[in-house]
């Protein structure tokens, strides 16, 4: 589920007799990717993470029990002549990204270039990630040193303080338009609404699509 007035997605699950739910956000305020774990039970959240990236020569490390960095630079790269992207003989911007896990019960271990959390009750993921620029003619920054900064800020803040300033800026832009074409009373899910778009008089689903392209553009 992807809730437009927030600005947040939330998959849930069950597995046997435990439902499980994610809570997901990206946050302009503190800069930083939040994905929030919990389970109706306690004590059922057992899984592992990292992070790596597209990009060759890149270096994952864990720097604490419950944190990785990822770091790395933009290599040469020699494109075909009609590729949409140019070619470069040198070394590019530096990049970095570093990810905490904290958890409430459980624990978290390293496990080589991964993190494992084993039952714990919730776990909050924050992600955050930098570059080198400064402009267009310097690239010197220390990335490493600003996603690191980022992160310890934000990981410093409640979740729930988190996720309220996330709403609290999203809403500010959201809630400035909006849009109704008849009451919304559709129970199907957005995917078939599409596709029965055609042969159903569904004015309200305009209306929806008004509201995901606002926040796309936010």
């Amino acid at each position: 589920e992807l809730r437009l007035d927030d600005a947040t997605v939330e998959p849930r699950y069950t597995v046997g007799a435990t439902e499980f739910r994610r809570e997901a956000f990206a946050s302009f305020p503190a800069q930083v990717l939040v994905v929030r774990l919990t389970a109706a039970r306690p004590g059922q959240l057992t899984f592992s993470i990292g992070i790596d990236s597209p990009q060759q020569g890149t270096r994952v490390e864990s720097t604490a029990p419950d944190t990785l960095q990822l770091t790395g630079q933009i290599q040469p790269r020699q494109n075909p002549a009609r590729s949409w992207t140019g070619s470069w003989d040198k070394p590019g911007l530096r990049f970095a990204a570093v990810l905490r896990v904290l958890t409430e019960g459980g624990s978290v271990r390293e496990d080589g270039d991964r993190l494992a959390i084993f039952g714990a009750d919730a776990a909050t993921i924050v992600f955050s990630g930098a570059t080198s620029f400064r402009t267009y003619r310097d690239i010197g920054g220390d990335a490493l040193a600003r996603a690191r900064d980022i992160l310890t800020r934000a990981a410093a803040q409640r979740y729930d303080r988190l996720r309220q300033a996330h709403v609290d800026d999203f809403g500010g832009l959201f809630s400035r338009v909006q849009l109704r074409l008849g009451e919304d009373r559709s129970t199907e899910t957005t995917d078939r609404r599409i596709k029965r778009f055609a042969e159903t008089e569904d004015p309200s689903l305009l209306a929806l699509y008004h509201a995901f392209g606002r926040y796309l553009l936010i």
